[in-house]
């Protein structure tokens, strides 16, 4: 990027090449339709003069993340993709449990998490899923009965984002129509607190804010990542869920991100891509129930038989 441009449109190419470079982003229509809408409203000679600072700055500068974070946030909520949820609660979690029996440690890693309600739901999920492994109903508090049980759950949630990390360690979240909750959550709503001091009744327009309940937040850690540079600290995640994120690198660049996934992978370990998201990962085993696609370097997953994953003839077109 040097010099000045004659176009708005140069401008933007030569931004959409210093994004890849830097952060490994592609050209997309998603990306550019965000980066458009960002510089709709402004003359030519000032984003020629903000694009040239930016190139100035190196990639931890506010400036560079507050406009990574306005191309690369993504809407999430509770329960969403509840088939997904539902073979995770119903299949894998129970043969997770099943193979760390004798440890009683379960690590999860949501890559990607956005505003962390992926990492929550899977915190919720896997208390439910090792109450019911121990003979337990839900109505017995299972804070007391997890700790008393010896078994630990720990919930790691990364993005590249700051500001979204931020919002998830906070854990509250609205029921406005665009909010957290608008799937049916009812089954969850007992996992949070009401905040009633968020928004005085008189201007909240109806909206309310819930608080994920301590026990829960405390399964939960955050932090920023960018997941072709970085990783987190735990060898081996029984399951990695990266939903969504993949869309935004090229295929060389997905290719390392998996295979940095496969690295902290156990044998049993379960990998949950997004519906679309190709996989590039040679040797490992690919597993379809009930519309839900996961990955393993076992062939074998309570009694459901994978294929050996066929790195060509799996597209980024390709939906369960």
């Amino acid at each position: 990027m040097n010099g000045n441009y004659f176009s708005k449109e140069s401008v933007l190419q030569q931004l959409l090449q210093e994004v890849e470079k830097r952060y490994a982003l592609q050209s997309s229509p998603t990306l550019i339709h965000k980066m458009s809408a960002i510089f709709e409203k402004l003359p030519l000679e000032a984003i020629n003069e903000w694009v040239m600072m930016l190139r100035s700055l190196n990639e931890d500068h506010p400036e560079w993340q507050s406009f990574i974070e306005n191309l690369t946030v993504h809407e999430t909520y509770f329960n969403r993709d509840q088939n997904v949820l539902d073979n995770i609660k119903n299949v894998i979690m129970p043969e997770i449990l099943k193979n760390k029996s004798q440890e009683k440690r379960i690590s999860i890693w949501s890559a990607g998490c956005s505003s962390g309600e992926e990492a929550y739901n899977i915190a919720i999920i896997a208390v439910e899923s090792l109450m019911k492994h121990l003979n337990l109903s839900h109505s017995q508090f299972p804070e007391k009965n997890i700790l008393d049980s010896g078994w630990t759950i720990k919930i790691i949630g990364t993005d590249l984002s700051k500001q979204v990390i931020r919002v998830a360690e906070t854990g509250v979240y609205s029921n406005a129509i665009m909010g957290s909750f608008r799937s049916n959550t009812q089954n969850l709503l007992h996992y949070f607190d009401l905040k009633k001091e968020e928004v005085p009744e008189e201007l909240s327009n109806g909206i309310k804010y819930y608080q994920i309940k301590p026990f829960i937040k405390s399964l939960v850690t955050f932090s920023q990542m960018n997941l072709l540079s970085k990783s987190p600290s735990v060898l081996n995640f029984d399951m990695i869920l990266c939903r969504n994120v993949l869309i935004y690198f090229n295929d060389e660049n997905k290719k390392n991100i998996q295979s940095r996934f496969l690295s902290h992978m156990h044998e049993h370990s379960a990998l949950i891509l997004g519906t679309v998201d190709s996989c590039f990962l040679d040797n490992i085993n690919v597993f379809n129930h009930n519309g839900c696609r996961w990955y393993s370097k076992q062939s074998l997953w309570n009694n459901i038989h994978g294929t050996k994953n066929k790195v060509s003839v799996i597209s980024d077109q390709e939906v369960n």
